[in-house]
């Protein structure tokens, strides 16, 4: 199974504080089970278990097939604590979870904030200063995996269920039987890392960039010759979130193709292009938006291909 130290994607940005909560966590079971193991994020269950001695090494012989019923068909739930500087309403926090195997619910200090149900995506849950406690490991956060009660969206791999090249799996999950049909499972738990991301009052994180490339030449037939070819359009396209009460500021954007100055222009859903550096002011309300800028490298800024 996962024996990793670390599994962490590039994280939210904010100008706040971002608190990793990876390292020692509790995986509990209720009766019949009636289990608490230690646990460690990143990780996952089977290797959870196999540490405290509950399982051997679900490789060998029969230990997958004598002991799946642990994993499969009982709820676990993985539990830690963690502190927070500030609990101002008007500041906000996001609880974010870079990869969950597979469907949980998770709760922060007992109150459900939100379900993960794909262990492709990121998965951030507001949480707003009148939910946390000030204090070191003053908060609990919570994920639960059930049995049935979170439909996942999609397999727990990209090849459970035997194909010739791939591990067999016996055991599946029923919870997205209303969607896909069973799901053949392997373990599940937190195997990428989880961090608390603070966004101070009237700021923004940023939650991801897409850019978007466009020739602005005639459609090529022939390799781009450098310094003669139509040059290109960056459509940037910026995911932001912020705090109660909104956030106001300057969203900049410059390219790394840049061999000189360039002009500048954008806004948020729209503006005109303008060089290797673009630029708007922004006004935008609680929770998620989107903005975008428009970048313009000119057949002078870039070779071709890029290098």
């Amino acid at each position: 199974m996962m024996m990793v130290s670390t599994l962490r994607d590039h994280p939210i940005e904010s100008s706040g504080v971002r608190t990793y909560l990876d390292g020692k966590w509790t995986a509990s079971s209720p009766l019949p089970l009636n289990l608490t193991i230690p646990a460690t994020v990143p990780g996952d269950l089977l290797t959870d278990l196999q540490r405290a001695g509950i399982i051997g090494d679900p490789w060998r012989d029969l230990t997958w097939i004598a002991n799946s019923s642990l994993w499969a068909a009982h709820t676990w739930t993985y539990t830690t604590h963690f502190g927070v500087q500030s609990v101002a309403s008007t500041e906000g926090h996001l609880l974010v979870f870079e990869g969950v195997k597979m469907g949980a619910t998770v709760r922060v200090n007992g109150v459900a904030v939100g379900e993960v149900r794909d262990q492709f995506l990121r998965y951030s849950f507001p949480i707003g200063g009148a939910s946390l406690r000030q204090g070191a490991s003053a908060n609990r956060v919570d994920v639960t995996f059930g049995v049935d009660d979170v439909a996942e969206h999609g397999r727990f791999m990209a090849c459970t269920g035997g194909w010739d090249w791939a591990p067999y799996s016996y055991t599946s999950s029923n919870s997205s039987g209303s969607t896909s049909g069973p799901a053949n499972t392997f373990s599940k738990g937190l195997w990428k890392s989880m961090y608390l991301l603070e966004v101070p009052a009237g700021s923004v994180a940023i939650t991801h960039l897409t850019p978007h490339v466009f020739y602005l030449g005639q459609y090529p037939v022939a390799p781009l010759t450098d310094g003669a070819h139509g040059g290109f359009r960056v459509n940037v396209t910026a995911h932001l979130w912020a705090p109660s009460g909104g956030a106001t500021g300057t969203l900049s954007a410059a390219g790394s193709w840049m061999r000189g100055s360039g002009g500048g222009g954008g806004g948020s859903g729209g503006g005109s292009g303008g060089g290797s550096v673009a630029s708007s002011e922004l006004t935008l309300p609680a929770g998620d938006s989107t903005a975008w800028l428009q970048l313009v490298a000119s057949a002078e800024q870039v070779q071709w291909p890029c290098s």
